[in-house]
């Protein structure tokens, strides 16, 4: 399958080094995934003065919100009103925030469906110009990448439903095909990109 044009795709760069980031990014490669911020801030500065859009994709602490916030153009994994909050009161410039939303899966983050639309109208009520632009998920690891289908599906429907024109930050290099069958437009490939 050819990624189509339409889909971002952000490298995965946890535990990966300099050289291999200059790697890939030769290779026109030019969105890159952190899930540590201490990783991201131990990069070199020829690393991050190149033209990178860089994503913060992992846990978040909240002790560390105010430093992810300056450092990274994209959050994709923001799940409760006190991440927004706190985000709110550093002013813009403000990163792009994705909610991550969780289907079931105890052992990662985010909030329920049914918690997104209470939590965007209290964004909207806090700051109006917060940028939240749509959801990322995270399935559980499964061998057969068919089962997270139905999870892409659900967290599409739950995008249209509450944005006009939603991020969809959904697959990885294991699921990454149906994920974009299933309407992703941002695809987060770990193994798989440095494969090329």
């Amino acid at each position: 399958m050819i990624i189509p044009p339409s889909v971002k795709i952000v490298a995965a760069v946890k535990n990966r080094n300099d050289l291999e980031l200059e790697r890939i990014y030769s290779k026109g490669i030019n969105n890159f995934g952190e899930n540590r911020l201490q990783e991201h801030l131990n990069r070199s500065e020829t690393i991050k003065n190149k033209n990178i859009h860089w994503h913060f994709i992992g846990r978040i602490q909240t002790n560390k919100i105010k430093k992810i916030s300056k450092e990274f153009k994209f959050i994709h994994s923001i799940s409760r009103f006190s991440e927004i909050k706190q985000i709110s009161k550093l002013g813009p410039p403000y990163p792009i925030c994705l909610i991550q939303v969780n289907l079931g899966d105890d052992s990662k983050s985010g909030i329920k469906p049914t918690e997104l639309k209470p939590l965007l109208d209290m964004t909207k009520e806090e700051n109006p110009k917060l940028p939240i632009k749509g959801l990322m998920t995270m399935p559980p690891y499964t061998t057969n990448p068919e089962e997270n289908r139905m999870w892409f599906r659900e967290v599409k429907k739950l995008g249209y439903e509450n944005f006009k024109k939603p991020l969809l930050s959904m697959g990885t290099t294991q699921d990454w095909k149906i994920a974009i069958s299933e309407g992703s437009n941002i695809i987060r490939l770990g193994r798989k990109i440095f494969e090329f």
